[in-house]
């Protein structure tokens, strides 16, 4: 078996005409975030909304009461916070800060949410 590095992702690592290929992959579980209207998305709607900004290293928190917190080491917060409103809704509440030090790999992705 093969675990992808610090990743949760599994799979078996096998060779055909000697190449390899991962057969079996298990993925990890998506996270979901609730919207402003309620609509519930899945982790990679984030990653696609923030794909254009090239951030080095940054994690999502859906808090219990549906607030977000967004860290990143990098980037305009006025700019990253105007694309997570476009994803989340106008008026959801989005605290972001461009000043995390982060120690390692990190759990991008953590929702509070039942």
């Amino acid at each position: 078996p093969l675990v992808r590095y610090r990743t949760g992702d599994y799979a078996e690592l096998v060779f055909h005409g000697g190449e390899p290929r991962l057969v079996g992959l298990a993925g990890r579980a998506p996270t979901r975030f609730r919207t402003e209207s309620g609509e519930l998305l899945n982790n990679i709607e984030v990653t696609h909304a923030l794909a254009g900004f090239a951030l080095p290293q940054w994690t999502l928190l859906q808090r219990r009461d549906g607030s977000f917190d967004f860290r990143t080491s990098a980037g305009n917060a006025t700019v990253l916070r105007a694309a997570l409103l476009s994803l989340f809704g106008a008026n959801a509440r989005i605290d972001v800060a461009t000043d995390a030090v982060f120690d390692g790999k990190v759990r991008q992705y953590v929702s509070e949410l039942e």
